[in-house]
């Protein structure tokens, strides 16, 4: 609080100005101004009635509790460090910049007063913005994680459940994803062969291991052990933080190396000057390793996939060849089943020959029915 003097027309006036800050919510203030006292007693009376008026309103702000924002920030502070259900640094800088996205209309808003509206607003922008299905309920599922926990802390108080209970997002049917038949991963490398690709050895590698892109990107010569002829993946880079951290899954798996991976380990083996088992080339460091992969397989006429849909031809075609699921769950690092069903049909082998041994009419039964189609028209 101040009372200050200012002269106007030859004559002196006083100027208060009143902050009130909140015992509860420190981020919770109000500050008003006014002029045009003609006296010290007046100043101060004038003051008084300020802080009076502050001191409501703020009151009243902190009956309705912390806004959505700081909930949010709050639930992300505490997710740092929380070793009970912990998320990963780059999944929790994702959820807060999903949230501050597509959330920065309820922001400023008591978390108390956020309403299904609120909600089916944010699924309708991100529609809108046509943003897939499986991302809308993502985002959903988020504000409920975040709400939710708000509820339990104690933070968001005079309500009972998260306003996204009732709201539903349909999604859509499951995306087939691309992968290349024996045929195409043939032409893929034979093509980046012969013209010389500095891609030839990243992509043979992921076709043969399986990796995933950080963890091709990670993988130094004290990982390759040729005396067991297996690789040793305990490590991913993360391009986005710059940092090298543990794999996806948390816990490190070994790659059996075959006769073509051991001749492409040797050969580049032979030529290496660095820690590093494959090259760093600039588009892999930039980023752009699927914009790449995309175009080469374009301009030999095949299929145009993803870098990440190599991994996809890995595991198809172990089960193909009919290895174990366990096995290549083992191989690819996946912890869930889910993951593994995905691929099992992706590879289509559960439903070959499944209809083979289904007989309903016999051999002179069928031939009959045949006759007296053919006869009819």
């Amino acid at each position: 609080m101040s009372i200050k003097s200012y002269n106007e027309n030859g004559k002196t006036y006083y100027e208060i100005f009143v902050s009130v800050r909140s015992k509860v919510n420190p981020k919770i203030r109000k500050q008003k101004r006014k002029k045009g006292f003609e006296s010290m007693a007046q100043a101060h009376k004038g003051e008084k009635e300020l802080v009076q008026q502050c001191a409501l309103e703020v009151a009243r702000l902190d009956g309705e509790g912390f806004t959505w924002g700081q909930i949010v920030e709050k639930w992300y502070q505490y997710k740092l460090t929380d070793q009970f259900e912990p998320v990963g640094i780059e999944t929790l800088t994702d959820y807060l910049a999903a949230l501050k996205t597509w959330t920065h209309s309820q922001w400023e808003k008591p978390a108390k007063q956020l309403s299904r509206s609120d909600v089916k607003s944010v699924i309708k922008a991100l529609d809108d913005a046509e943003r897939s299905k499986s991302f809308q309920a993502k985002m959903k599922g988020t504000i409920n994680r975040v709400f939710t926990w708000g509820l339990e802390e104690g933070h968001i108080r005079g309500i009972y459940q998260s306003p996204t209970i009732g709201i539903k997002v349909n999604r859509k049917t499951e995306r087939v994803p691309t992968i290349l038949n024996r045929q195409e991963i043939s032409k893929l490398i034979d093509a980046a062969s012969v013209l010389k690709s500095p891609w030839y050895p990243i992509w043979a590698m992921a076709l043969l291991t399986g990796c995933r892109n950080g963890e091709l990107y990670a993988i130094t010569w004290d990982d390759i052990d040729f005396s067991s002829m297996s690789i040793r993946v305990s490590k991913s880079y993360n391009r986005r933080l710059r940092i090298t951290k543990s794999t996806k899954a948390g816990y490190w798996r070994n790659i059996p190396i075959n006769t073509d991976l051991k001749a492409l380990l040797l050969e580049l083996k032979s030529t290496s000057q660095t820690e590093h088992v494959l090259p760093r080339i600039r588009d892999w460091v930039q980023g752009y390793q699927a914009k790449v992969l995309k175009t080469f397989c374009a301009s030999i006429g095949i299929t145009p996939i993803r870098f990440h849909d190599l991994r996809a031809c890995f595991a198809t075609q172990l089960l193909q060849n009919q290895v174990a699921p366990a096995t290549v769950m083992k191989i690819c690092g996946w912890k869930e089943l889910d993951t593994m069903a995905r691929y099992i049909r992706l590879a289509g082998i559960d439903e070959s020959g499944a209809t083979d041994s289904l007989k309903i009419l016999s051999t002179t039964e069928a031939s009959q029915k045949v006759v007296s189609l053919f006869n009819k028209c």
